[in-house]
């Protein structure tokens, strides 16, 4: 799943490049977590349900523009 739900991201994202991938992954943990945890789900539900997942994808958009453009392009 993570690697489906990354390249999801990177392409969000317009990246191009692999440099940020494990920071990218690990973003994608965080959001998955929080989003869990905000809508009040089991811990796991969008690795059980993995087509559930595009929700996490707005928050990465966001986490990242209010970081200063983490992203190198």
């Amino acid at each position: 799943m993570m690697d489906e739900l990354l390249q999801k991201v990177k392409e969000n994202l317009i990246l191009e490049h692999d440099a940020d991938d494990k920071l990218l992954e690990r973003f994608i943990t965080a959001a998955i977590s929080y989003a869990e945890s905000y809508q009040h789900i089991a811990a796991g539900y969008y690795q059980e349900h993995p087509g559930r997942h595009h929700a996490v994808i707005p928050l990465l958009r966001v986490q990242g523009w209010q970081h200063g453009r983490l992203f190198r392009r």
